[in-house]
């Protein structure tokens, strides 16, 4: 499920009837770090230690939102070709900004960015055969994916409370326990997911159209294809994790 996301984002970035051109980026930095979507939208280049590999997150709501997340590799190749697509760019300047340089909103975030490849991951994984994706999907939810990606990779629950900028580790294992119940395989495929290009982020974008990869994230997609549909309305429901 987060392959599909990854490469439904990666798809819509390679149409030209889409004026956004960064949904990768910005869902690959929610999935993968973990993020809130005010805390990615205040994030700047300044921020981000591609040598050591860590977001300092600098402005958040809370004391202990303020905090250094490990870069994981996928991320890394991300936002490095992200970085690269946009040119010379000072450490003052936001990371993602709307097409008029602005930065960007939670309400634009949800409708712009994630609703659209949220339409296009179901399409894909239907293709694909596999489970649906969980309904009322929201970029808070994508919270718990990251949480569940570090616990599977044998993070304890210290780090991820830090990472995540909670203050009780308790209310972190309490919240989360369930994601640490993985077998075997499933780690050794979330681990693959987050070294990006090395491991390979799923499996590719279905359509008998032109295919190119991009070493964003590892994301295979198609280029041209019939996707081009305005935001559809997504059911509501509680926070669901991927």
């Amino acid at each position: 499920q987060i392959s599909a996301v990854l490469d439904a984002a990666a798809e819509l970035d390679a149409d030209p009837g889409w004026l956004i051109d960064d949904r990768l980026p910005v869902v690959a930095t929610l999935v993968f770090s973990g993020l809130r979507v005010h805390e990615l939208a205040a994030l700047r280049w300044g921020d981000l230690d591609f040598a050591t590999r860590a977001i300092n997150v600098r402005h958040s709501k809370t004391p202990a939102g303020i905090r250094e997340v490990r870069m994981l590799p996928a991320l890394r190749d991300c936002l490095l070709l992200h970085r690269d697509r946009r040119g010379r760019l000072g450490s003052r300047e936001l990371v993602f900004t709307t097409g008029r340089g602005g930065p960007r909103t939670k309400d634009n975030v949800r409708l712009r960015i994630l609703r659209p490849v949220l339409d296009r991951a179901d399409e894909l994984i239907e293709a694909r055969g596999q489970a649906s994706l969980p309904p009322g999907i929201t970029p808070h939810s994508l919270r718990h994916t990251f949480t569940s990606l570090l616990f599977a990779l044998g993070e304890d629950p210290v780090s991820v409370m830090r990472q995540l900028g909670h203050t009780d580790p308790a209310f972190t294992l309490r919240a989360y326990a369930h994601s640490m119940s993985r077998d075997a395989d499933e780690r050794e495929r979330l681990r693959a997911l987050t070294e990006g290009c090395r491991g390979g982020v799923g499996g590719g974008a279905i359509g008998s159209e032109t295919k190119r990869r991009d070493v964003a994230c590892g994301a295979e997609f198609v280029v041209g294809g019939s996707n081009r549909r305005p935001p559809g309305q997504r059911p509501g429901g509680r926070l669901a994790e991927l």
